[in-house]
C-alpha cells in the first residue's frame, strides 16, 4: 500500500513539473534560466497552480472522483509534446551537474528531510480541517455543499491541501501521500531559495538560507507530528513573488514582475490573512517601478504575460465562486455574520474575530514590533529584527570605513522591507498563531544571510572565506531536530520512517498512537447503528476535541464557534438548543468518554451548552502574551 502511494506521488511530481515547465517556457525562452535548481523550483510551483486549478474545476463540475482526478494528472504529460517544453525537460535532466561542497550538502539536507518525513499526516489541524475537507469533497463528488453542522474551517481556501485528494481518492484513510505532499512544498521552497541565492551570491549562502528554513522545528516535521502543520506552499509563493518583484525592476527583466503577479494571485487561495501582505507587496513592487505606464502597455500587448496573470487570477477566483455557490457568501466565513450565511450572527462574528483571530491595529504593531519578530521562535526573524534595529549604525560604520556599497545595501534593505511586510501585514489580520509567521520564513532567511554578509564584510572587514564560514555556523541552530523523536509532539522515529518505506507501518498503526479515541469509535459505532443515523459528533468549544474528524464516519458536527448547528441566540436555553439540533435531524451528540462511545441526548447537550462562555475575556489561543495583547475588549 505504501509503495503504491510512493509511486502515485512520483507521478504527481512529474505531472506538476511537466505542466509548470511548459508554463515557465511560455513566459520566457531563457533556457534553464540562471540555474537548473531555480528553474526546477519555479516550474514545480507553476505546475502546482495548474494542478490545483484542474482539481477545482473538476470539483465545481461534480467530477471530483479518482478517475477524473488522475486523468487530469496524466493529461499534463501532453505538455511535453510542445517542443520548448520537451527541450526544457531534456536540459533539466540531460546536462551534467556541477557538483561542489554546498550542492552536495544541499542534496543531503533534502534527502534527510524527505526520509524523516516518510510518515503519515497526523497533526490535529489537518485531521479537523484539510484532510477532512478533501474527504468531504470526495464523498460528495464536488466542493459545492454546505451545512451549519460542519466545521467552518473546511470552507476556507486551502490551495496547499487540494492535492491530498489524489492519494485519498485511491487510498481513503491513508495519509502517507498527503504527508509527502506537505513535505514537498518545503522542498519547492528551499529549491527556490538555494537557486536564487546561489544565483545572486554563492552556494554557501544559498545552503545557509536553506538550513535556516529546514532546521525550524515547525517546518521540519510539518504535518508529521501531533500539533503543527505549516503551509509551505504559501512560503514558496511568498518567496517566489518577493524575489521576482526585485528581479523584475526596470532594465532587470519585466517578465519576472509578471511571474511575481502569477504567484501573488495565489496568496489568498492559501490563507485569507495574506490579503494585506499581498496588497502591500504589490504596492512595493509598483512603487519601485518608474515605468508603470509603459509596463502596463507592454503587459496588454504580450499574450503570454496577460493570459498567465489572468489564468492565475481565475484559479484563485474559483475558491470564491465555490464558497458563493455553497454558502451564498464568497468569502465565507469572512463576512458571514454580515451576510447571515449558515446561521452566522453579526455579534458572534465580531466576538469570534476578537477572541480567535486577534487583529492588531498599526499602533500596537509598532509598539510590539520587536516582540512580534521574536516570540514565534524563528531563528532568521530574530536576526532580521536585530539588523533592522541597528541599521542606522550599520550604515554609518560601512560608510565611515569606505566600504558602503549602494547596490548591496539596496538589495538587503529590500529584503528587510519585505520581512517587515510579512509581520505587519499578517498582524493587521491576526497575530496569535506562531505558524502564520513562518509563511515569510524564506524571505527572512535570505534577509538574515545577506545582512550577516553586509555587516561582516562591509562593517567589520572580514575576508570572504571567514564570512562564508560564519554564515554557515549562524545557520546551524535547530539542526538537532533531525534526530528528534517522540516527546509531546510525537515526532516519528527513524525506525518509524524505515517501517513506512518498507511498507510495514500504515495509518491504522499511527491512529493508535495519535488518535486512540478514533479506534474506539470505529470499533463501537456499528453497535449503535440506529442512534448513529440521528447523531452528530461533539466538535467541542473552539474545535478542541481528541477525535480526528477525518478518521470518523461522516456525520454532522456540533460545537460552539466552529459550527452554527446551534444558533447564537439559542445557547442560553437548553430547549432551544435541542430544537435547533432537531431541525437538522440530530437527536444525539456523540463523544468518547471513559474508553467508550457515548451518546448524549440533544436536551442534555443543550444543558451543558448553556454554560458555554460566549464572551471570553482572553484570547482563545493565548501563548503567554502580554495582557495588553491577550485581553479581549468588548
Amino acid at each position: 500500500m505504501n509503495r503504491l502511494q510512493f509511486g502515485l506521488f512520483f507521478i504527481y511530481v512529474l505531472s506538476m513539473l511537466s505542466a509548470g515547465m511548459a508554463w515557465r517556457r511560455w513566459l520566457s525562452r531563457d533556457g534553464l534560466g540562471p540555474n537548473r535548481v531555480l528553474f526546477a523550483g519555479e516550474s514545480l510551483l507553476l505546475g502546482s497552480i495548474i494542478i490545483v486549478g484542474q482539481m477545482l474545476v473538476l470539483s465545481l463540475l461534480h467530477l471530483y472522483k479518482a478517475p477524473w482526478l488522475w486523468l487530469a494528472m496524466l493529461s499534463n504529460f501532453l505538455f511535453l509534446l510542445w517542443p520548448p517544453a520537451a527541450a526544457g525537460w531534456k536540459s533539466l535532466f540531460g546536462v551534467k551537474v556541477r557538483w561542489d561542497v554546498p550542492l552536495i550538502s544541499f542534496a543531503a539536507l533534502l534527502g534527510i528531510f524527505m526520509f524523516r518525513n516518510c510518515y503519515f499526516l497526523v497533526d490535529v489541524d489537518s485531521h479537523s480541517t484539510y484532510l477532512y475537507a478533501q474527504k468531504l469533497w470526495l464523498e460528495h463528488g464536488t466542493s459545492i455543499f454546505a451545512s451549519p453542522a460542519l466545521d467552518v474551517k473546511v470552507f476556507v481556501p486551502h490551495f496547499n491541501a487540494v492535492p491530498y485528494a489524489l492519494g485519498l481518492s485511491v487510498f481513503p484513510g491513508e495519509t502517507l501521500f498527503p504527508q509527502l505532499v506537505v513535505a514537498f512544498w518545503t522542498v519547492i521552497t528551499v529549491l527556490l531559495i538555494f537557486g536564487y541565492v546561489g544565483w545572486r551570491s554563492n552556494r554557501f549562502y544559498a545552503l545557509a538560507a536553506s538550513m535556516m528554513v529546514v532546521f525550524n522545528d515547525h517546518v521540519f516535521f510539518s504535518g508529521a507530528n501531533a500539533a503543527v502543520i505549516i503551509n509551505s506552499a504559501l512560503a514558496a509563493l511568498f518567496f517566489a513573488a518577493a524575489y521576482n518583484i526585485w528581479e523584475g525592476r526596470p532594465r532587470a527583466g519585466s517578465w519576472r514582475f509578471v511571474l511575481a503577479l502569477v504567484f501573488l494571485a495565489q496568496f489568498v487561495a492559501n490563507k485569507y490573512p495574506m490579503a494585506y501582505v499581498m496588497v502591500m507587496l504589490l504596492g512595493l513592487g509598483l512603487w519601485m517601478r518608474a515605468d508603470r505606464n509603459a509596463l502596463f502597455r507592454q503587459f496588454l500587448r504580450n499574450g503570454p504575460w496577460l493570459w498567465s496573470v489572468a489564468l492565475s487570477a481565475v484559479i484563485c477566483g474559483l475558491w470564491f465562486l465555490k464558497n458563493y455557490l455553497a454558502t451564498g457568501c464568497p468569502t465565507f466565513p469572512v463576512l458571514a455574520g454580515q451576510m447571515n450565511a449558515l446561521n452566522w450572527d453579526k455579534e458572534m462574528a465580531d466576538i469570534f474575530n476578537k477572541a480567535f483571530v486577534g487583529p492588531l491595529n498599526f499602533a500596537m504593531i509598532i509598539k510590539y514590533l520587536n516582540y512580534l519578530f521574536i516570540w514565534p521562535g524563528i531563528h532568521a526573524a530574530k536576526i532580521v529584527i536585530v539588523s533592522i534595529s541597528f541599521m542606522p549604525l550599520i550604515f554609518l560604520m560601512s560608510y565611515r570605513r569606505g566600504n558602503f556599497d549602494e547596490r548591496d545595501f539596496a538589495q538587503w534593505s529590500y529584503w528587510l522591507g519585505v520581512s517587515l511586510i510579512a509581520i505587519v501585514g499578517m498582524s493587521l489580520v491576526t497575530f496569535v498563531d506562531p505558524r502564520h509567521y513562518r509563511y515569510g520564513i524564506g524571505v527572512m532567511a535570505v534577509a538574515a544571510v545577506w545582512g550577516m554578509d553586509y555587516v561582516l564584510r562591509r562593517c567589520l572587514g572580514f575576508n570572504a572565506k571567514w564570512v562564508m564560514a560564519l554564515v554557515i555556523v549562524a545557520a546551524l541552530p535547530g539542526w538537532q531536530i533531525i534526530w528528534a523523536h517522540g516527546g509531546s509532539a510525537k515526532y516519528p522515529s527513524f525506525r518509524d520512517n524505515a517501517a513506512v518505506i518498507l511498507d510495514r507501518m500504515h495509518m491504522k498503526d499511527a491512529m493508535r498512537i495519535h488518535y486512540p479515541d478514533n479506534a474506539i469509535v470505529l470499533r463501537e459505532w456499528p453497535l449503535y447503528a440506529d442512534k448513529f443515523q440521528r447523531a452528530a459528533w461533539d466538535a467541542g468549544v473552539g474545535g478542541v476535541t481528541k477525535l480526528s474528524a477525518f478518521l470518523l464516519p461522516v456525520r454532522p458536527q456540533v460545537g460552539l464557534w466552529y459550527t452554527t448547528a446551534v444558533r447564537w441566540d439559542s445557547y442560553g436555553d437548553p430547549s432551544l438548543v435541542a430544537r435547533d439540533l432537531s431541525t437538522l435531524g440530530i437527536d444525539w451528540v456523540m463523544t468518547v468518554k471513559d474508553g467508550h462511545l457515548v451518546f448524549v441526548s440533544a436536551l442534555a447537550y443543550g444543558q451543558r451548552a448553556s454554560g458555554f462562555d460566549k464572551h471570553p475575556r482572553r484570547l482563545f489561543y493565548d501563548y503567554g502574551f502580554p495582557a495588553e495583547l491577550s485581553n479581549v475588549r468588548y
